[in-house]
C-alpha cells in the first residue's frame, strides 16, 4: 500500500480529528478529547435524549444542552490541568468520575460509569499517541475497553490468534462497569497475558486486537 504524501495526510487528520498538522496553533488535545467523546456518546445516559430535546420548550432544551457543554468543557480543563501531572490514566478516570457524580443530568442512578470514564481517558490518550502529543509513556497507557476487547481478550488462542483466554467479565457490558475494580483487574490481566505472548505494551495488543475484531464485525 503506497504511503500518503503530507496533504492527504493533512486531509485525513482533519475528517477525522478536525485537526490541521499544518496549524502549529492547532488545541490537539480539545480535538483528541472530542473525538474521545465520539466514541461512546452513544451510551452515555442522560437523562433526556436528543428527541426528547427536540420536543422540550426551548428554554428547557437550552438549559439541558448548556448543561451537557458545561461538562465536557469541565472534561477538558481537567484533563488540561493534570496531564502532565500524572503517571497512570486512573487518575484521570478517578477525577471524570467524580465530576461526573456532580451532575444531574443522568437518566439513572449509576449515571456516567467508570466504564464510560474509561473509555474517554483511554481513547483520548491512544489518540494523542497517534499524534506523537501523549505525556503519558505507552508503557503506562491502559487498554481503551470495549466490547470488542473484551471479546478478544475472553476468546480462546485456538479459536483467535490474538486471544487472550482471560475468561473475565464475558456478560457484563463494558459501559455499565461501576466499581473501580473491575476495571483495574482487566487491565492487569491484560498486561501480564500480553506480557506472556511478547507485546512490548498491552497497546500493541489492542491495536491488533480492535482492527481484527472490527474486521471480523464488518
Amino acid at each position: 500500500m503506497r504511503i500518503l504524501n503530507h496533504d492527504m495526510q493533512r486531509f485525513l487528520t482533519y475528517t477525522n480529528f478536525e485537526i490541521d498538522i499544518d496549524n502549529e496553533k492547532e488545541d490537539i488535545l480539545k480535538k483528541c478529547i472530542n473525538r474521545a467523546y465520539r466514541d461512546l456518546s452513544r451510551r452515555i445516559p442522560y437523562k433526556y435524549s436528543l428527541s426528547m430535546i427536540k420536543n422540550m420548550k426551548k428554554e428547557d432544551a437550552k438549559i439541558f444542552n448548556n448543561k451537557k457543554e458545561e461538562f465536557k468543557n469541565s472534561v477538558y480543563e481537567l484533563f488540561k490541568e493534570n496531564i502532565n501531572s500524572i503517571t497512570e490514566p486512573i487518575e484521570l478516570i478517578e477525577l471524570i468520575k467524580q465530576k461526573a457524580d456532580e451532575q444531574d443530568i443522568w437518566t439513572n442512578e449509576k449515571g456516567f460509569t467508570y466504564g464510560l470514564s474509561q473509555k474517554w481517558v483511554n481513547m483520548t490518550l491512544k489518540y494523542l499517541l497517534m499524534f506523537d502529543e501523549c505525556p503519558i509513556s505507552k508503557e503506562k497507557l491502559d487498554v481503551p475497553v470495549d466490547s470488542y476487547i473484551i471479546k478478544v481478550a475472553n476468546a480462546s488462542e485456538e479459536k483467535n490468534k490474538l486471544g487472550l483466554d482471560l475468561n473475565y467479565c464475558k456478560s457484563v457490558k463494558w459501559s455499565t462497569w461501576n466499581d473501580i475494580t473491575e476495571y483495574t483487574i482487566f487491565q492487569d490481566k491484560i498486561r501480564k497475558k500480553t506480557e506472556e505472548k511478547n507485546y512490548e505494551t498491552k497497546i500493541d495488543w489492542e491495536y491488533h486486537a480492535w482492527l481484527e475484531q472490527a474486521k471480523e464485525n464488518k
